[in-house]
């Protein structure tokens, strides 16, 4: 494991394990790794780096977990000791603090969350220039942290705001429509309770609260609605209320579950068709972004409501960064990440994306809402294979080496993804814990038990001690 060993102004050392610095963000065990000095010392060193770039105002917000508020604390003391003029907006959703930068006018911004990871994780997302830091710049964060501070009392400054009430106002205006809708909120206990029942409320829903009060030890259940487990309580109390939806968040708010009124999951590739549609509908020939992960029925839904699909690799980040470049209408990957090219800074928003959806059925005057011309095939959720700490990418590249599968096409842009006539899997390794992710889609049931069990035997042959979940 590397590590910097670093020295504050106390002369107390300070060690920075890299293992804390992911693909495109920083995240952790607060107990362990992620410590009040050391968030401290990446926020000085964040600061730094704003500072070089002739920017020092910077937006800052939590998450509901225990630990966020003292690790808040520490970022921002760090950050203010660099220099930096820090607005600090309190307990909220992630997409609020990108909505915060647009609304104040400011680029950059720091998030203390580890959004769906372990109760006691925590970590940072970071902008610069209301773009995602992240890749070889987060590595390059992580080189700077040996900087010892040569003065704690630089000319930073501190303040706070309020969001909140901005942001509904907001969101109405956006959508500009009552959406005379029951809907069922399940917030996981996490940041969304903040401000998502509130939104959808004002919009003219009945809101059915489920969980909504923050409580970072997360008591329900995990807020994680990729997890079918996580959902049950969403789909009983759809059910139990006769509602026309279900909305499932994840512990910072920027993905999304959904569950129909019959109280079946309707998984996120399925809830980009329906959006791209509408969207498509208004917006023809342009480019709609679908990650690695989603569903084959895609590209023909996208190309017949008059679009042009473009698979890309699973992240926000990437995501965001690819739509930059081509301009995309729409975006989103099988997690519960959806982008709108017409959001503030084109963010990922969970609650915004919930609010475009039942927009759409409003518009249509339906009276409830239905999934029923919206393709589907037999499918698995992601399978999660967690490993020792440095094997997933060891691993995958050995499978990648190894596996033959006759007469499919394969795509490696992340992770191997491999598609046949009647169906396709994937794997790939998290972008946020020490994991092997699986999907698997198939027009029939024997055609995906076929495919999972072409991926088993390579699987078992490389790491033959591993439980394969399928």
């Amino acid at each position: 494991m590397e590590s910097v060993v670093t020295k504050q102004a106390d002369s107390l050392s300070v060690v920075v394990s890299r293992t804390l610095f992911k693909a495109y963000d920083i995240r952790g065990d607060s107990t362990i790794l992620l410590t009040p000095v050391v968030m401290q010392r990446i926020g000085y060193a964040f600061g730094r780096h704003l500072m070089a770039q002739g920017d020092p105002q910077v937006i800052i917000g939590r998450d509901g977990r225990l630990s966020s508020p003292v690790l808040c604390q520490a970022t921002i003391e760090g950050l203010v000791a660099s220099g930096c003029h820090v607005v600090d907006i309190g307990l909220v959703p992630t997409p609020l603090v990108n909505f915060a930068c647009d609304y104040l006018g400011v680029k950059n911004s720091v998030m203390v969350t580890a959004s769906h990871n372990p109760t006691n994780d925590n970590g940072l997302k970071l902008t610069v220039a209301r773009l995602p830091f992240c890749g070889e710049a987060l590595m390059a964060l992580f080189d700077r942290v040996h900087d010892t501070p040569k003065n704690h009392h630089l000319s930073g400054r501190y303040q706070t705001a309020s969001i909140h009430d901005a942001y509904i106002a907001f969101v109405q205006q956006a959508i500009n429509r009552r959406l005379p809708y029951k809907v069922v909120v399940d917030c996981g206990h996490g940041a969304a309770s903040t401000v998502t029942p509130q939104v959808l409320t004002a919009l003219g829903c009945q809101v059915i609260p489920l969980y909504c009060t923050v409580d970072g030890h997360f008591p329900a259940h995990h807020p994680n609605p990729s997890e079918p487990d996580n959902m049950l309580a969403l789909q009983k109390s759809v059910i139990q209320h006769q509602a026309d939806i279900g909305f499932a968040f994840d512990g910072d708010g920027d993905r999304l579950g959904v569950v129909d009124h019959a109280g079946n999951i309707v998984w996120p590739d399925r809830v980009l068709m329906v959006l791209a549609r509408a969207l498509l509908k208004r917006h023809p020939h342009r480019t709609v972004l679908w990650d690695i992960k989603s569903s084959n029925l895609l590209p023909d839904v996208i190309r017949s409501a008059g679009g042009y699909p473009l698979m890309c690799r699973s992240g926000y980040a990437p995501l965001r960064q690819k739509m930059i470049q081509t301009g995309a209408l729409l975006a989103g990957e099988m997690s519960g990440h959806i982008l709108f090219s017409d959001s503030p800074s084109g963010i990922d928003d969970a609650t915004y994306t919930a609010c475009r959806l039942l927009q759409h059925y409003a518009q249509q005057n339906a009276k409830t809402i239905s999934w029923h011309n919206v393709p589907q095939q037999v499918s698995t959720p992601e399978i999660i294979v967690t490993l020792p700490h440095g094997i997933a990418q060891q691993w995958l590249r050995q499978f990648v080496d190894m596996a033959q599968f006759e007469g499919a096409k394969l795509c490696t842009i992340d992770g191997l993804r491999v598609d046949f006539t009647d169906g396709w899997g994937i794997v790939r390794c998290s972008n946020t814990t020490p994991s092997l992710v699986f999907r698997f889609e198939a027009t029939e049931q024997h055609a995906l038990r076929r495919i999972q069990q072409a991926f088993k035997r390579y699987i078992v042959q490389i790491l033959p001690a591993i439980s394969v979940p399928f």
